[in-house]
């Protein structure tokens, strides 16, 4: 029986352009994965990026137009303790299972930010830890796993502790490149399999689509001034299934049993319940009674009175000028739902100014003197008609 025949595979671990807010190495966007994807016939779309969500509303968008389930996860920081100044950064791929699990990992990535940042973003066992095992699957990510970066004890000591944690939704992760050193990774995760229990899931680590794309990401990096030795081997493409099963076959690491295990693990993908994200424009608001178009009236009725104060010192002769940049400025702010935005700050740079002596600068940038109507709000003195 041909164990490595008719596989099939979902792409659970790729980059795109997002991959990484402080030193970007994925030369593809989003769309260029999701068309592979649905190239390959896969179902899904996970794009992990390291340390963050990466526009997960983009992500999510181009996920409903090609007809794939958004996999909502991200290629983690990890350290042992995150209160420790300790840069060495291992990675961990967590991915939600579930609504659940989003708002676990939404959560998880504030908390990397607000007590875990030491040059990036980390999470350490205390977070990971915290984690319902039920509502995400973690798995080891590439060589630069806590299993692979911090030495044989450690190594050991945690994944014996994922798998009593986590359960079924641990596992460890086998990638394809021919680098002596993932070959080496691989012969270790195989051992720790057998060890301890926990199955092995197929990671391809895509930065770019095709191989021959390596060129162009080689210069893009080259750009920035940014050099990986360690990736020298690496393919990290879009592989198809052949490719994939030829460079296992090649590392002559893994049978062929557990090259199926690998490839069917990562379909656990295609059941996880679909990420339903609310893109409405979402804004603090000072009048939560009041609906879109009565506040929209509202800002109006400001405009209008602080208007007709502010024409005293303007030449009659001008005003209808003023009248029609008026009417622009305010049907751009309804039409993209930024009303409670100018209603909010008006009341607030009112409260500041006369009631705790807090005084404008006569100065402006950026989009505050960009608008009239910011001068009628109070929000700047300059008249950019003037």
């Amino acid at each position: 029986m041909c164990e490595t025949c008719n596989l099939e595979y979902e792409n659970i671990h790729s980059h795109s352009m997002y991959s990484n807010i402080y030193t970007a190495d994925s030369i593809i966007t989003k769309e260029d994965i999701a068309v592979r994807a649905k190239e390959l016939g896969q179902k899904t779309l996970s794009l992990v990026e390291h340390g963050y969500f990466g526009n997960i509303f983009e992500t999510y968008e181009v996920a409903k137009k090609h007809g794939l389930n958004l996999i909502f996860g991200t290629e983690f920081y990890f350290v042992k303790d995150r209160f420790e100044k300790d840069a060495t950064n291992s990675h961990l791929l967590i991915m939600a299972r579930n609504e659940e699990g989003r708002k676990e990992l939404t959560s998880m990535i504030s908390e990397s930010n607000k007590t875990g940042f030491y040059y990036k973003p980390r999470i350490d066992e205390d977070l990971l830890f915290k984690l319902t095992p039920e509502n995400v699957v973690v798995t080891t990510a590439c060589i630069a796993s806590p299993v692979n970066k911090y030495g044989d004890e450690y190594a050991g000591y945690f994944i014996k502790k994922c798998k009593e944690h986590f359960g079924k939704n641990f596992y460890l992760e086998v990638q394809p490149h021919t680098n002596i050193k993932q070959v080496a990774f691989n012969q270790k995760l195989q051992r720790a399999s057998y060890e301890y229990g926990v199955e092995l899931i197929l990671g391809i680590d895509s930065h770019y689509i095709y191989s021959k794309d390596a060129k162009k990401r080689d210069l893009f990096l080259k750009g920035k001034d940014i050099n990986y030795p360690e990736e020298e081997g690496f393919i990290i493409d879009f592989p198809s299934v052949e490719e994939i099963v030829d460079r296992f076959k090649s590392q002559n690491v893994l049978f062929d049993r557990e090259i199926k295990q690998a490839f069917d693990n990562t379909l656990i993908a295609r059941d996880f319940e679909p990420v339903e994200l609310n893109t409405d424009i979402k804004m603090p608001t000072i009048y939560p009674e009041l609906s879109h178009e009565e506040k929209s009236m509202k800002l109006k009725e400001v405009i209008n009175r602080a208007w007709v104060e502010d024409r005293k010192h303007i030449p009659k002769s001008k005003w209808k000028e003023y009248i029609e940049a008026i009417k622009f400025e305010t049907d751009i702010i309804t039409e993209t739902n930024m009303e409670d935005y100018f209603l909010m700050n008006e009341k607030i740079i009112s409260k500041a100014v006369n009631e705790y002596g807090g005084v404008l600068t006569r100065t402006g940038r950026g989009s505050a003197p960009s608008f009239y109507v910011n001068k009628l709000l109070g929000f700047t003195e300059i008249d950019r008609l003037e």
